[in-house]
């Protein structure tokens, strides 16, 4: 993600990888490839260190929902709604899933329930809140699976390992909110 810096009057941009670390080139820096540790005989592989686990915001108490509505196709605080979509798949992943479509009906639903637990709507807008939220998550869907396999591979480069189509040899730098399994 680009983040303008303050006083910069927008013109100049660091960016800021999936993990948090930090360089003006947009690679991941040394230190975000590292694995955690070397495995025991009884453990997974190491994963790449990151920001920590995948800790969503609180849910609200129903009363301090934020009234959300669609606008033009998106949410009127699409940022936020965004991020929020975001957390709950990162958190609600489950499975060794390459595309949206290929996400089971029941853990859809599943995910859509945790997402009306932050927020709150007129009932006669409950199905366009719901075609914008497949269509956001959706999007969300790729773009994760897109970052998780350029910061992997790039990992994998910045060791001298070479990544050509045999995609395994990024399985030590999977991010923490997938399982080993699901990585492979």
């Amino acid at each position: 993600m680009a983040r303008s810096s303050a006083g910069d009057g927008g013109q100049g941009s660091e960016q800021v990888n999936s993990h948090g670390s930090t360089d003006y080139s947009g690679q991941p820096t040394i230190d975000a490839c590292q694995p955690l540790h070397e495995p025991t005989d009884d453990e997974d592989e190491p994963v790449a260190i990151g920001r920590g686990p995948v800790v969503p915001p609180p849910i609200p108490t129903p009363e301090n929902r934020i009234w959300i509505w669609v606008e033009n196709d998106e949410f009127n605080i699409q940022n936020p709604v965004s991020r929020i979509i975001g957390s709950i798949l990162k958190l609600m992943w489950s499975g060794g899933w390459q595309g949206w479509k290929d996400v089971p009906i029941l853990h859809r639903e599943r995910m859509f329930e945790r997402f009306q637990k932050y927020y709150q709507w007129e009932a006669e807008e409950k199905d366009s809140i719901h075609s914008c939220w497949e269509r956001c998550i959706k999007g969300k869907f790729s773009n994760l699976l897109g970052k998780a396999r350029k910061f992997a591979k790039t990992c994998a480069l910045q060791k001298g390992i070479k990544v050509g189509k045999d995609w395994n040899v990024t399985i030590p730098f999977k991010p923490q909110w997938i399982s080993q399994d699901s990585w492979k």
